[in-house]
């Protein structure tokens, strides 16, 4: 199946841009997106509110809309990747359009109480990307639109280093930045020190700290915080082995945490079914 994004422009890694462990992907050009047509981004927009609806039925209280860090919303928010000449193009108000779209519909699909998010990368940090300033005036417009919440990430394929940064708390100068133009909450990642997390919240730079690789390497983080047990957390090696497996093909390995991807024989996560019944206890 061919790629298809807003512009047929493919995504180019160029050296010294990718984090540590992925430095086989620099130098890599991707194919060339088939452009989408109006009418298909229309039937996206519909199959997206039929997944909402679905998900609310399902019974969930909040949806997360992703636009961050090459994604496909990101694509079209981003005036390196974007060059339409359409109203899904052109202008960051035009750029926008899928976005309030989406936003504007799963709130007339499942009211006012379910939560929606969305995720956007502070800065693409690119020649010609979307800008922290771009993103500033974004935020703002999410939130007019009704958002709940924004969920910071940074960079893109082609900056992969600022998505999965070495050092502790790098997101938080742009979160900061983020915070001041917003009323709602703003969630930021890549805090793997607790202590840094807390700084970072009683400074007002962020309302909310969200985890992933810290949560491979140790899946009782919060718990450990919670109880005051910070000098027992396993702490993630920043190494990227997570994704170097997934990206060979493999189901995501810890270089720390060995019981990740063998969830399923371990009772803890998998308990013994309950006799008769054919479902966990």
């Amino acid at each position: 199946m061919r790629n298809v994004g807003p512009s047929p422009i493919p995504y180019k890694i160029p050296l010294g841009s990718t984090p540590r462990g992925l430095k086989e992907f620099e130098g890599r050009t991707g194919p060339i997106p088939r452009e989408l047509s109006i009418s298909e981004i229309e039937e996206l927009e519909n199959l997206f509110i039929a997944a909402v609806t679905r998900i609310k039925k399902a019974g969930f209280d909040g949806i997360e809309i992703h636009g961050a860090h090459g994604y496909l919303l990101a694509n079209f928010l981003s005036p390196l990747s974007n060059q339409r000449t359409d109203k899904y193009g052109g202008s960051l108000e035009n750029r926008l359009t899928l976005a309030l779209n989406l936003i504007h519909k799963s709130r007339e699909a499942v009211g006012r109480d379910f939560i929606i998010g969305f995720r956007i990368s502070g800065d693409e940090h690119l020649p010609g990307g979307l800008s922290l300033e771009d993103t500033l005036q974004i935020v703002s417009l999410l939130e007019d639109a009704g958002i709940d919440y924004i969920h910071l990430s940074s960079g893109t394929m082609e900056s992969w280093k600022y998505t999965f940064p070495d050092e502790d708390g790098a997101l938080t100068p742009e979160a900061e930045a983020v915070k001041k133009e917003v009323n709602i909450p703003v969630i930021c990642p890549n805090f793997h020190d607790p202590k840094k997390a807390v700084q970072a919240m009683r400074a007002g730079n962020v309302d909310i700290v969200s985890l992933s690789r810290g949560l491979l390497a140790d899946p009782q983080w919060p718990n450990k915080v919670r109880d005051g047990r910070i000098d027992e957390i396993q702490r993630c090696l920043l190494c990227n082995w997570c994704l170097q497996t997934l990206f060979q093909g493999f189901h995501t390995r810890c270089a720390t945490n060995p019981n990740v991807g063998r969830e399923r024989f371990i009772p803890e996560y998998f308990p013994p079914s309950r006799k008769g019944s054919g479902r966990p206890i």
